[in-house]
């Protein structure tokens, strides 16, 4: 089970009334005010009431630890180029181009892409990539790291500095590492 972590600046936990940290499970939602390590990765250190991933590990989304400024939030539906700065968290739909320079590209588990998404960090996948359309596979190019978790269902090429695959994934398309020129 793939977990991560979303603070209530979100939204979410304060439209719960809940402070600090929701985990978020397949199937049910349960909260914590115990302080998260920011880092994107890092050992599950999440109290008693919400167990940890048999391997150990646990995905943290922090926004403000990972310097993301730009949210596509629930229920927007954005079609055409979508340039942000500062990376991007996805919970609505985007359709088109998406570009993302200075932070990650967060796709959450209702989010919905379908198109081309390049980004300039690294990308953690939770939701739906559809094709571009019934012929043409989605794109992503990423010169970082591409997080693919159990909640992923991907219809699309993926290009990556390094990939992260987590059990449950579903990608139907080709999967390649690149080497990335260091600037």
């Amino acid at each position: 089970m793939t977990e991560f972590i979303v603070p209530s600046a979100l939204g979410v936990a304060a439209t719960l009334g809940i402070a600090g940290f929701l985990m978020w499970r397949r199937g049910s939602v349960s909260a914590t005010s115990a302080p998260v390590h920011p880092a994107a990765i890092a050992p599950a250190s999440i109290p008693n009431e919400a167990p940890q991933r048999s391997d150990g590990e646990s995905i943290v989304i922090d926004p403000v630890a990972m310097g993301i400024v730009n949210r596509v939030a629930a229920g927007t539906r954005q079609s055409g180029a979508l340039h942000c700065h500062g990376g991007v968290i996805v919970e609505g739909t985007v359709e088109g181009e998406v570009h993302v320079s200075g932070g990650p590209f967060v796709l959450m588990p209702n989010g919905v892409v379908a198109g081309k998404v390049v980004c300039d960090g690294e990308a953690y996948l939770f939701g739906t990539i559809r094709p571009r359309s019934e012929t043409e596979l989605s794109d992503l190019d990423v010169a970082g790291a591409v997080f693919l978790t159990e909640t992923l269902r991907a219809q699309a090429n993926i290009t990556a500095g390094a990939i992260k695959s987590y059990d449950g994934a579903q990608v139907e398309g080709r999967i390649k590492t690149v080497r990335r020129a260091k600037a």
